[in-house]
């Protein structure tokens, strides 16, 4: 018996570790939880692209926005859903003046400016002037997982000066996707910025 407990005990470290997520586990899914209550289904499509489902439970009007974008960074398309329908409230696309696939990869002290259009939002569409940065992070620590972690920020201010969105992603490099943390285009809370949980869906 005591051969049996000794032989648990040492395997628990690998049993612990075998529950970490690698990047693998974004083609069934990855969910994300967040300390205000919303929740984030991301999976890798067939073609590499991500689709982010985010369910916004936190804020006044609820919603599901499915976010399309390069690696969780660079965003090409996001539709946002009444809560508890598939029918679409809006869709807005987006276009750069250069390639998505080229700010890979993601590290600190990356930095560049280029344009993006938006079409199909009723707030803000237009050109805008796109620009990116990479940030020194702390690791994401949850429970006996730790990831490596870059701080990406991407800033849009439109051409006529009326409007600037900034998002913060936290690149992840062991799983290949950033996950946002703040979006001011949807004036996500500061409790969307902090992660509680992540787990293969």
């Amino acid at each position: 018996m005591l051969r049996i407990t000794t032989a648990l005990c040492l395997l628990s470290p690998a049993l612990a570790s075998a529950q970490c997520l690698t990047a693998d586990s974004l083609d069934a899914g990855i969910t994300v939880e967040f300390a205000g209550g919303n929740v984030s289904h991301i999976q890798r499509q067939p073609d590499g692209t991500i689709i982010d489902a985010y369910y916004d439970n936190d804020s006044y009007y609820k919603e599901v926005i499915l976010f399309e974008s390069q690696d969780g960074v660079v965003e090409t398309q996001w539709v946002v859903h009444e809560p508890e329908t598939w029918e679409a409230r809006s869709t807005t696309r987006k276009t750069y003046d250069f390639e998505v696939t080229s700010l890979a990869p993601y590290s600190v002290g990356m930095r560049g400016v280029g344009l993006t259009t938006w079409d199909g939002d009723g707030y803000s569409n237009g050109e805008k002037k796109y620009s990116w940065f990479g940030y020194e992070s702390e690791p994401l620590v949850l429970g006996d997982c730790s990831y490596d972690a870059v701080r990406v920020f991407t800033y849009e201010l439109s051409t006529s000066f009326d409007n600037m969105f900034i998002r913060e992603i936290k690149y992840l490099p062991e799983l290949g996707i950033g996950v946002q943390l703040g979006n001011s285009r949807f004036n996500w809370s500061t409790e969307s910025s902090t992660i509680v949980s992540l787990s293969a869906s």
